[in-house]
């Protein structure tokens, strides 16, 4: 690959900045690039940035490779994949259920009509579930891989199918507008410019974000093309006419929900350079979850000598990246996720906890450390033994 390629594609392609430091670059050729729901991107050359200008983690990819395409052909929007567990008052909970149920019902919403987008709205169940519960407001919503023959029948709703695009919609029109997952798929300095094109003043916006906290997985995934720490992140809201209202920890990702306090004409803020700080806390931040993850491939391998065959718990990111640098493809035997019971990762039954009893002599636990204790009571009350593998936080 010569010069010139890798000083193109060295470019941040949030805020343009030329200071960039690549943390990883991998090839799929030689290694396995995965996406969070848990398929293979193939023929492509990927690298990941660390922007020393904005401070944001982006991804970019060779031969002008867009995941537009994938989004739109490929990507998973069914229930089982996306409607993901999300801790709320130290409980599991259904993150679709949840967020309906905080967004409608809890006070901030104070007028009976008006006009709402939902952006990467999937398959429309929380646009659908609003214009159901209020018939006189105008709903649309946006989304790639809308299926259109699904959607002709509801009238009421107006979707489009494409990425999110600010052209669409009339100037300062929606009274709510919902981007849930994502600013970690889109350049979020010009994402948050186009909402707010589409805003209204004072509008009610809910954004759902990874931050780099609590995103252990990100140095193997690759389709979170754009990620940021919890005050880099609140920089870039506040620097564009967000005004942060709520703040909640959801376990796999934050809920935010701001009002849109407009900009100055149609200000598109380029933040200046980040404090060193920030900048060196991004790194910290990244490089934990590094190590955390090279030690866990280490204690995997220690489990595997006394065990030949092993049962997983959770069909998702965790236990993916492990299966990828196992040495032994076929060590994993099934996989525990009642969420996703009677379906197969790479070929692997996905087994319900009543199965486990009898088949699974053992259940070997990495998961996200927020949800661990949670595991492990329901692991022992129904009198499943297990093996930890988390590793201690590192620090």
């Amino acid at each position: 690959m010569d010069d010139n390629y890798k000083y193109i594609h060295n470019i941040c392609s949030n805020c343009s900045s030329r200071e960039t430091v690549v943390l990883n670059e991998v090839d799929s050729e030689s290694s396995i690039l995965l996406t969070s729901d848990v398929q293979c991107l193939n023929n492509i050359h990927a690298k990941r940035l660390l922007c020393e200008h904005c401070g944001c983690i982006s991804v970019r990819f060779s031969k002008d490779y867009s995941l537009d395409d994938f989004y739109k052909t490929k990507y998973i929007t069914d229930e089982k994949v996306q409607d993901h567990f999300i801790i709320s008052e130290k409980k599991l909970k259904s993150k679709h259920k949840y967020l309906q149920k905080k967004l409608f019902k809890n006070g901030l919403l104070n007028i009976s009509k008006g006009t709402i987008l939902e952006i990467a709205c999937g398959k429309g169940d929380l646009i659908r579930q609003f214009s159901k519960d209020n018939t006189e407001w105008e709903c649309w919503a946006i989304d790639p891989s809308i299926n259109e023959k699904s959607f002709i029948k509801e009238s009421e709703i107006r979707y489009i199918k494409d990425i999110f695009k600010h052209e669409y919609f009339e100037k300062n029109y929606f009274d709510i507008i919902i981007a849930h997952g994502l600013l970690n798929r889109a350049p979020v300095l010009d994402t948050l410019r186009q909402i707010g094109l589409c805003a209204s003043k004072g509008a009610l916006v809910s954004l759902e974000v990874m931050l780099l906290e609590n995103s252990h997985c990100i140095p193997y995934i690759w389709d979170h093309t754009y990620m940021f720490t919890m005050r880099v992140f609140q920089y870039y809201l506040k620097s564009n006419g967000f005004e942060i209202l709520e703040i909640e920890n959801m376990g796999p990702s934050y809920h935010f929900m701001c009002k849109y306090s407009a900009l100055e004409e149609e200000k598109y803020f380029i933040p200046g350079k980040l404090d060193y700080r920030l900048l060196e806390d991004t790194k910290s931040q990244y490089q934990q979850h590094v190590t955390w993850w090279e030690s866990a491939f280490d204690t995997i391998n220690i489990v595997l000598k006394k065990n030949e065959q092993i049962c997983l718990f959770g069909a998702g990111m965790y236990s993916a990246i492990l299966m990828s640098k196992l040495d032994n493809k076929n060590a994993v035997k099934y996989i525990l996720d009642e969420l996703k019971s009677g379906s197969f990762l790479n070929s692997i039954p996905i087994i319900d906890i009543s199965d486990a009893k009898t088949i699974c002599s053992n259940i070997v636990l990495l998961v996200r450390p927020e949800y661990l204790k949670l595991i492990i009571n329901k692991l022992m009350e129904n009198d499943i033994n297990f093996t930890v593998i988390n590793p201690e936080k590192v620090r």
